[in-house]
């Protein structure tokens, strides 16, 4: 298992005002996982029971529009995903989330989230991982220029640069890949 505890306590940290010991109980409640790349983790029309901490390789969500695969977020280490609205409303996915590469992480069940709650009104911090990701926002904003969005992944999640390729990436930001290569010569 590739997990360094100080990475992971931070990740928790910016969730929440936690002590070591609240830390540990956490992790104690998360199972560690390897899946392959191409691994689905939840399908299209799935519930999502589960929150996962993503600690090597590299995780995307995508809804298929007619043969089309398009990003809806990309993931790389030491982030938190899930798909909030099936796992919040416990109704079935519209999208789906697979493994780019082979990968390692830790899955918490909404069920173990629950009895951590029931332990500790602290844990009621640990709901602002659902909270949908406000820069993913600016991403879908039509408002928002293709040199904005690209600026915006640039300074918020540059590691997705190294990782998926440029097609991911304009899917993601919602460009065309003309557009992103455009947009990267400018820069």
């Amino acid at each position: 298992m590739n997990l360094d505890l100080k990475i992971f306590a931070k990740s928790i940290q910016n969730i929440g005002t936690f002590s070591l010991q609240e830390i540990e109980q956490i992790f104690e409640y998360c199972t560690f996982r390897k899946v392959t790349k191409n691994e689905i983790l939840l399908k299209e029309g799935e519930i999502c029971k589960s929150l996962y901490f993503l600690l090597s390789g590299a995780i995307y969500q995508y809804r298929v529009n007619d043969i089309d695969e398009n990003a809806i977020n990309l993931h790389t280490e030491n982030q938190w995903f899930l798909n909030n609205s099936s796992f919040i409303s416990q109704k079935p996915s519209t999208e789906t989330i697979k493994a780019f590469l082979n990968s390692e992480l830790l899955e918490m069940t909404v069920y173990s989230l629950h009895k951590l709650i029931e332990l500790s009104p602290v844990y009621y911090q640990f709901a602002r991982v659902l909270e949908p990701n406000t820069q993913i926002k600016k991403y879908f904003d039509h408002k928002t220029s293709p040199i904005e969005k690209y600026k915006s992944l640039l300074r918020y999640n540059p590691e997705i640069l190294k990782v998926f390729p440029l097609k991911y990436i304009a899917s993601y930001l919602q460009i065309t890949p003309e557009t992103l290569s455009r947009v990267r010569g400018k820069l």
